[in-house]
């Protein structure tokens, strides 16, 4: 009976992670926006770069209040499921304005629903990722669970760069085209997945999240309110500090990606297969991190995947245009995400520990708070990132309409793409592995909130 009910749980895992197959179909043009906006928008990359800063100071703003709302209605409700369901509505709308904008197209529209686009996103994904924690007793599980999720975000974004190799294109190229068919079916998708996960997966299924509040006394209306449970929270400042430099790096490599291999390499129509390539190597690494972090510990994986990750920035700056450039950029693009599919699975998960922990400490409900700052983390440090690297380019004068670069403005797309991202990542890595909660500390906590001790 008890396997039969772990098995239930874990499919039940499955479900949740359902609409992420639909949201990230619709997340995987934000990979090719930036060269689509420069090349067939007419729009400056030092434009483009001041729209990613603007949208952060945004969100530093929207994502805690949607946080501190999510927590105040699970607390006095004990459910997530109506943000789950509001965001995803207005994400697949304002995904249509963004991706298949009408001509002529300014920067004003850019920003716009480039807001929209990120606020209706950022209204599904706190929810949701707070929600994860009230299924889940163990670190284990919540190694399972977000490894579920990241499943889903690799097979939607493999499903958007499926779409150029459909019949009726023309190439395997990103064009506006492209991206108006992948809303389309991404629209489609996204829809019935949020309505199955609603109708299927209950609010909560963990018992232990109940002896967490017998324990320490918590009632249900308690909200995310003291200030230690933030600014005293040396777990969490220290994760928070490691993510931000993990995502810097990553977010200038991934926002230079698509004008590096189209712009500098002249490989634009194998983007989609290079990019399916990567996503494949990252979906079969999933289960084996999952792994390697039950027996090592998530900090260490997630540090030797950012060195994997380091490898392959470096790798990227060493690659020279030429028709014999495909196949080592390709096993670039794999060695990267590889490495960067830690930061997917273990960097929630271990968030996840820290806020089970946190709730017995400070007696607080912060699940949505929390994840508040991870999300304004990830969009900020990412955004950061990708406009860094942008400007630096931009700076440099390099040109994504151009064929012949100078040696100039090469090294400067080196510099954002390559050489300053190795930097930042190495930096994180030292960081990750300071992050004090494990799992024998979990375990602790476990057993004192197992036997009611406050």
């Amino acid at each position: 009976m008890e396997k039969l009910q772990v098995n239930r749980k874990y499919s039940l895992y499955y479900v949740y992670a359902l609409p992420t197959i639909g949201i990230y179909f619709l997340l995987g043009p934000i990979g090719v926006l930036q060269g689509i906006y420069a090349k067939y928008f007419g729009l400056s990359l030092t434009s483009i770069a001041s729209v990613l800063l603007i949208s952060r100071l945004f969100d530093a703003i929207s994502d805690p209040i949607i946080g501190y709302c999510s927590d105040k209605y699970h607390a006095n409700r004990g459910s997530r499921k109506p943000f789950v369901a509001c965001g995803g509505v207005f994400f697949v709308i304002s995904s249509w304005f963004l991706f298949v904008p009408s001509l002529p197209v300014s920067e004003v529209y850019f920003l716009f629903w480039f807001l929209a686009f990120y606020l209706a996103y950022t209204l599904f994904d706190i929810p949701h990722l707070a929600w994860a924690g009230d299924l889940t007793s163990t670190p284990e599980e919540n190694n399972i669970i977000f490894g579920r999720r990241a499943l889903g975000l690799y097979l939607g974004t493999l499903l958007f760069h499926l779409v150029p190799f459909l019949p009726f294109f023309d190439s395997n190229a990103f064009t506006p085209q492209t991206l108006r068919w992948a809303v389309i079916f991404s629209g489609l998708l996204v829809l019935p997945l949020i309505y199955m996960v609603l109708k299927v997966v209950p609010d909560g299924i963990s018992k232990d999240h109940a002896n967490l509040y017998q324990a320490r006394g918590l009632r249900k209306t308690k909200s995310c309110t003291k200030k230690p449970v933030i600014i005293g929270n040396t777990a969490l400042l220290t994760f928070l500090v490691s993510f931000f430099f993990s995502g810097v790096g990553i977010g200038m490599w991934f926002a230079m990606l698509f004008i590096f291999t189209e712009s500098y390499l002249g490989l634009g129509e194998y983007f989609a297969i290079i990019s399916l390539a990567g996503l494949t190597s990252g979906i079969l690494s999933l289960n084996l991190w999952r792994y390697l972090a039950s027996r090592f510990g998530k900090q260490i994986c997630w540090s030797a995947g950012m060195a994997m990750v380091a490898t392959g920035f470096l790798s990227t700056g060493m690659i020279q245009p030429g028709e014999s450039s495909l196949m080592p950029f390709l096993v670039v693009v794999m060695v990267t995400n590889f490495g960067y599919s830690t930061i997917l699975v273990l960097a929630p998960s271990l968030l996840s520990d820290i806020i089970y922990y946190s709730e017995w400490k400070y007696g607080q409900d912060c699940a949505g708070t929390y994840f508040s700052l991870y999300t304004l983390t990830l969009k900020t440090n990412v955004a950061l990132g990708g406009a860094l690297s942008l400007a630096i380019a931009g700076w440099f004068g390099f040109d994504p309409s151009k064929t012949d670069h100078s040696i100039n403005s090469v090294f400067g797309l080196n510099l954002s793409i390559a050489w300053l991202p190795v930097c930042v990542v190495c930096f994180s890595i030292f960081i990750i592995l300071l992050i004090p909660i494990n799992a024998r500390q979990h375990q602790i906590v476990f057993r004192r909130v197992s036997s009611n001790e406050k």
